[in-house]
């Protein structure tokens, strides 16, 4: 089962290390994926919600990938994904729960290196 799709062009990194936002308000879902995903040399955001998801998008630098629940407590994440998902840029992650098929997909998605 395929559970990434690149986005149209490379990720620009720039000499820095890609940045994920990881909407979800289970804390200790989030506490895992940003456990992997650090190991992984990623930076991470977090949101727990629509207000904290808007926040994070406003820090520099923006997020390269975003794993986003479809379920967030004020706001529809499907609604959120239709809008992601127009950008030419846009990259999808289904939400796996084997924490390397995760890895696997965030390195496919943003072409990084296996680490």
């Amino acid at each position: 089962m395929r559970i990434a799709r690149r986005s149209a062009r490379p990720v620009d990194l720039k000499g820095a290390s890609p940045t994920v936002l990881v909407v979800d308000d289970d804390a200790d879902l989030i506490k895992l994926i940003r456990t992997y995903l650090r190991l992984e040399g990623l930076t991470v955001r977090e949101a727990a919600n629509r207000a904290e998801m808007i926040a994070a998008f406003g820090q520099p630098p923006p997020p390269h990938l975003i794993l986003l629940d479809v379920n967030p407590p004020d706001a529809s994440g499907f609604d959120i994904l239709v809008r992601i998902c127009q950008h030419p840029l846009a990259a999808f992650i289904t939400k796996p729960f084997e924490p390397d098929q995760l890895a696997r997909a965030v390195r496919q998605v943003l072409r990084l290196k296996p680490g």
